[in-house]
């Protein structure tokens, strides 16, 4: 779980009320690879202006981020899953 590495640091708040603290926060991100990564920035490009092709601009964004042969293998993940 993901409180579980925060919890080691801070021994002074009970498990019962850490997990109700906590339960509603996703600290983690999407694995990569799943594409959510891909369409949560997607969304993210789509809402600034002056953009007029969110999912190429997320691709480009990833390619320079990954590499062309990353991104390739992943896109085509991303594909099959679909």
């Amino acid at each position: 779980m993901h409180s579980d590495r925060l919890r080691s640091s801070n021994s002074s708040i009970a498990p019962e009320r850490w997990n109700a603290i906590f339960k509603d926060i996703d600290m983690a991100k999407a694995k990569l690879g799943s594409g959510k990564r891909f369409s949560e920035l997607k969304g993210k490009l789509a809402s600034r202006p002056g953009v007029k092709n969110p999912g190429a601009l997320a691709a480009y964004i990833g390619r320079e981020k990954y590499g062309a042969k990353k991104m390739a293998k992943m896109s085509a993940k991303g594909r099959r899953k679909s």
